[in-house]
């Protein structure tokens, strides 16, 4: 009985712990309004954290890689022989991760001129129409993903011995949590409508 109510406690207090190591790097909050308050909420914030720290690991890794290489090939005419399957590796990976960073803060690339000047409701509307059509393309890919990575996994890197398959490997991965973070946005995207309710409301 004790046991079922302290891992509960150590789980939260895990997750404090994330929340409070990523803190100073970043704004894991970014748009959002107040702190979390739940279980659901830490975890929400430690997987953006650790998504926004291993997205900028592999931006230092691939610039790293990619001066070794041009120095290598310029200063010592003696480039690796991977110095061009690693940093396409690595880019492919860093790609996908911050893409599901940017969809997790609402930062992709949108034109809002004509969204915002319709009214609450048929912005509203809208915007779940595209939600919808955004979910439903990468529920595709995310299922098609992995024909493409059984093909590849038949073949390997000339210059590493590795499989082709690894840079497949973050299409499900990334495709699994944008469609987790769109979810979010649905969930601002109407809390947004209420605000904008509330405030006509107040103003008649």
């Amino acid at each position: 009985m004790t046991q079922r109510n302290t891992l509960p406690v150590q789980i939260d207090l895990a997750l404090d712990w994330v929340n409070r190591a990523f803190a100073p790097l970043i704004e894991a909050y970014q748009g959002d309004q107040g702190a979390p308050s739940g279980t659901l909420d830490r975890i929400d914030r430690a997987i953006d954290g650790m998504l926004y720290i291993l997205s900028a690991m592999l931006v230092i890794a691939m610039s790293a890689v990619i001066c070794y290489c041009i120095f290598t090939r310029y200063a010592m005419n003696q480039p690796p022989l991977w110095s061009e399957d690693v940093p396409m590796v690595i880019f492919v990976w860093m790609t996908f991760i911050a893409l599901a960073v940017a969809t997790r803060r609402g930062e992709n690339i949108r034109v809002t001129y004509f969204i915002e000047k319709l009214s609450p409701l048929n912005r509203l509307v809208l915007e779940l129409v595209m939600h919808a059509l955004v979910i439903a393309m990468m529920a595709l890919i995310f299922w098609y993903s992995f024909d493409v990575i059984r093909l590849q996994l038949r073949g390997t890197m000339l210059s590493t011995g590795w499989s082709k398959a690894v840079i497949w490997f973050p299409l499900p991965l990334g495709m699994a949590l944008m469609t987790l973070f769109q979810f979010k946005l649905v969930r601002r995207t109407v809390q947004g409508y209420h605000r904008a309710i509330s405030a006509v409301g107040e103003r008649i």
